[in-house]
């Protein structure tokens, strides 16, 4: 019943934002030189590939990752990864639905447990 209790109160993120984490973790930890099929990205995260495609999409029109073309192209992270944060890829993911308003100034992590600490009073 615990267990149950603690699993209520996990934040959910969409499955876009999941994916597109998973991809630029992914990254992350390989090479800076070596450059990722999304073939490989899909099947090592196991994303969709055709669901993938459109998330790196999102990743490179913000910049968070770059592409090459050619037998030894893919994908690899455009910055250093201390350089890019949650917040960023799921600005570049969720900024471009239809409907979504985008924030003038980004949510402080203070500000955030605050709330959450008011809550659970």
């Amino acid at each position: 019943m615990v267990m149950q209790l603690r699993l209520t109160r996990l934040m959910q993120i969409p499955r876009r934002v999941d994916y597109g984490l998973r991809a630029v973790i992914y990254l992350a930890i390989q090479d800076p030189e070596k450059w990722c099929s999304i073939t490989k990205i899909a099947k090592q995260q196991g994303v969709p590939k055709t669901f993938l495609k459109q998330i790196i999409q999102d990743l490179l029109r913000c910049g968070l990752i770059k592409s090459k073309r050619g037998a030894c192209g893919g994908y690899t992270l455009a910055r250093s990864p201390g350089e890019i944060s949650f917040y960023d890829v799921i600005e570049a993911i969720e900024d471009r639905r239809p409907g979504h308003r985008r924030r003038a100034l980004p949510i402080e992590p203070a500000a955030l447990t605050n709330s959450v600490g008011k809550e659970k009073r």
